[in-house]
C-alpha cells in the first residue's frame, strides 16, 4: 500500500510537470517605435486597399479602371514601404513574412487577370 501511495505521488508530480508548458518567448523588437507605428499603418492600409480592390474587381457592372489603377498602384507603393523596412531592419523576424505577403498582393493586383477582369485587354 505504501509503495502505491508512493507510486500514485511520483505520476502526479510527473503528470503536473508535463502540463506546465512555457509560451515560446519572442525576441524584442528591434524596430523603434516611428517604424512600428508605420509598419502598422502600411499594413493596414494594404489590406484594406486589397478588399477594395477585390470588391471592385467583383462588380458585375462596369468598373472604374481608374479607381481600380489607382488601388493597384497604392498596394504596389505600400508594399515596396513595407519591404523597405525589411532591409533597413534585417534582424526584425517578424519583416521577412509581410514583405512577401505584400510582394503577393501587389503581383496579384498587377496581374493580367486582374487586369483584364477589371478593364478588358
Amino acid at each position: 500500500m505504501r509503495y502505491l501511495a508512493l507510486a500514485a505521488l511520483l505520476l502526479g508530480a510527473c503528470a503536473h510537470d508535463m502540463t506546465k508548458k512555457t509560451a515560446p518567448v519572442e525576441p524584442p523588437s528591434t524596430l523603434p517605435p516611428a517604424a512600428r507605428d508605420e509598419l502598422a499603418s502600411d499594413e493596414q492600409q494594404l489590406r484594406r486597399f486589397d478588399a477594395e480592390l477585390d470588391a471592385l474587381s467583383a462588380q458585375a457592372q462596369p468598373l472604374d479602371c481608374a479607381r481600380f489603377a489607382l488601388l493597384r498602384d497604392n498596394i504596389c507603393t505600400l508594399a515596396e514601404r513595407i519591404c523597405s523596412l525589411a532591409d533597413r531592419y534585417p534582424a526584425e523576424p517578424t519583416l521577412p513574412p509581410l514583405c512577401t505577403d505584400a510582394r503577393k498582393r501587389c503581383a496579384r493586383a498587377a496581374s493580367e487577370a486582374a487586369k483584364q477582369r477589371a478593364c478588358g485587354p
